[in-house]
């Protein structure tokens, strides 16, 4: 069973739902899912549900974390597979296993790319909800475009959720019009078109996040949006599903970790999308420096902090000191 938030967001969610099938294709489990929504006061009727059906083995976000910390032992026969944690989360569950997405390291790629492609110096950010999922995104952003560009600003905001497509475009047009930014990261899930949108009306450049999205949008028949989406950072929720089934399918034990367990660019399941926009768009030179990045963040040489090892003071000061 896999938990996601509802389909149809051309991003992370559809994406875990393609490591369900890719998992059902490649390594014959039977599968199912079910869309349970953002709103977590609703996630222990959902939680008993799950296992009132007895799944061998569910996928449930983070949101579902203190379910599985206090009920996850009454049902021995089950395994919980949380995802999107952060990498300071532990459960005590021996049938329990938490895996964070080192998004911060790919986010770090990103920021080059984006400053590297900057005319004006000034460099954007939407994201969804305000959390330290969204924030470790926004850290890793900043922290390559400084390295870039010493001098780069960077307007962020939040909208609340995922789906306001008209909140979504009203940031991203205040950032191009206002602060003169003419690059434009996306990490607001299906909320992104809106952000998509204000680049292609004001004719500057969109950064996608979790799929490739300027594949994903061609797929869908959104050409035009399309045009600007210079690249994206890949979260593989794909791969993730994928892997994790494929090292229960020959029997590695992967629940005796209480920590969770961060994945990043050495394990790719992160990244940075490379395809002829990225090519055509982003610089020869600013492509060299972010492959050598790559190399350096994963051989140690590089070291990018993660917000979930920053205080919120510490998150804010890093954010105020790149602010137009």
């Amino acid at each position: 069973m896999l938990a996601l938030n509802a389909l149809g967001d051309l991003s992370f969610n559809d994406l875990l739902y393609e490591g369900l099938l890719a998992a059902e294709k490649e390594l014959g489990f039977d599968v199912s899912y079910s869309e349970v929504g953002t709103d977590i006061s609703t996630y222990e009727g959902y939680f008993f549900d799950f296992c009132a059906e007895g799944y061998d083995y569910v996928f449930l976000r983070s949101g579902f974390l203190d379910l599985c910390k206090k009920y996850a032992a009454d049902y021995p026969d089950m395994k919980f597979i949380v995802y999107d944690t952060t990498s300071m989360d532990e459960c005590e569950a021996d049938n329990v296993y938490l895996y964070a997405t080192a998004s911060f390291e790919s986010a770090y790629l990103i920021g080059m790319a984006a400053a590297g492609t900057s005319k004006t110096g000034v460099i954007g950010f939407v994201g969804g909800q305000e959390n330290p999922v969204i924030n470790d995104f926004l850290v890793g952003y900043i922290q390559g475009a400084k390295a870039y560009n010493p001098n780069i600003k960077v307007c962020s905001a939040f909208i609340g959720n995922y789906n306001d497509t008209a909140k979504a475009l009203e940031i991203a047009t205040s950032q191009i019009k206002t602060y003169n930014a003419d690059v434009v990261f996306a990490v607001c899930g299906g909320a992104s078109l809106g952000v998509f949108q204000a680049c292609y009306d004001n004719n500057v450049f969109a950064i996608g996040c979790d799929a490739d999205q300027y594949v994903v949008y061609n797929k869908k028949g959104e050409a035009k949006l399309a045009e600007n989406i210079i690249t994206s950072c890949l979260k593989k929720m794909d791969s993730s599903v994928l892997n994790i089934m494929t090292w229960i399918s020959e029997g590695k034990d992967i629940f005796t970790d209480t920590k969770a367990v961060p994945l990043g660019l050495r394990d790719g399941v992160v990244g940075i999308a490379d395809n002829e926009n990225y090519r055509k768009f982003v610089p020869e030179e600013v492509r060299t420096k972010i492959a050598a990045a790559e190399k350096d963040i994963i051989n140690g040489t590089v070291k990018v902090q993660t917000a979930y090892k920053m205080t919120q003071s510490e998150i804010d000061a890093l954010v105020e000191s790149v602010t137009p």
